[in-house]
């Protein structure tokens, strides 16, 4: 199920840049890898996000625009928290990024400026290695049985702080939460 009913999908970053509004939802689809690249261990980390998180994209980011400039605010594996030229991603990465509208409920009217000060946040900030593997853990049959009773009200209560450092899309998901108004899993 997309994280939204409302998909944008852009074909250059000159016409996105006329449609993108801040916090619109970025995320990202792996690339074909050619032979040599299945030997780097950065690919297949996206690879096994792909697979434990069982959806086709890897990577997630909120657009954010600064200075008339659209970027990619995000969480990476190796950096933490950054700020990347979305323009960059649009030549590198052309068709594998597909852009969500935050879709609030009737009842609640989604902050996009709340939303995007909220993933500002994160600039600088660890990447989250221990919450990426309690999620892919949360994914495992057995562990999941096993972990669910004692994990499900620290999992469950969107008022908690994060107390730690945030992966890519715990932290797209967070800002959506704390600075948008709405829970974007519900």
């Amino acid at each position: 199920m997309p994280p939204t009913r409302n998909k944008l999908r852009y074909l250059s970053h000159s016409r996105a840049r006329l449609q993108l509004d801040a916090a619109d939802l970025l995320l990202f689809r792996p690339r074909p890898l050619r032979w040599c690249e299945w030997l780097w261990p950065r690919n297949w980390f996206g690879a096994l996000v792909c697979l434990f998180g069982r959806t086709p994209y890897c990577h997630a980011a909120k657009a954010v625009a600064c200075r008339g400039v659209w970027l990619a605010v995000e969480t990476i594996e190796g950096q933490g928290g950054r700020a990347y030229p979305l323009e960059r991603y649009a030549s590198e990465l052309s068709g594998a990024v597909d852009v969500y509208r935050p879709d609030a409920d009737r009842r609640h009217r989604f902050d996009h400026q709340g939303s995007a000060a909220k993933s500002l946040e994160l600039l600088g900030k660890p990447y989250g290695y221990r919450a990426l593997l309690l999620s892919a853990l949360m994914h495992l049959p057995l562990v999941r049985q096993v972990t669910w009773s004692r994990l499900k009200h620290r999992l469950l209560d969107d008022n908690a702080p994060h107390d730690g450092p945030l992966y890519c899309s715990g932290a797209a998901a967070w800002a959506d939460r704390t600075g948008g108004g709405v829970d974007p899993v519900m």
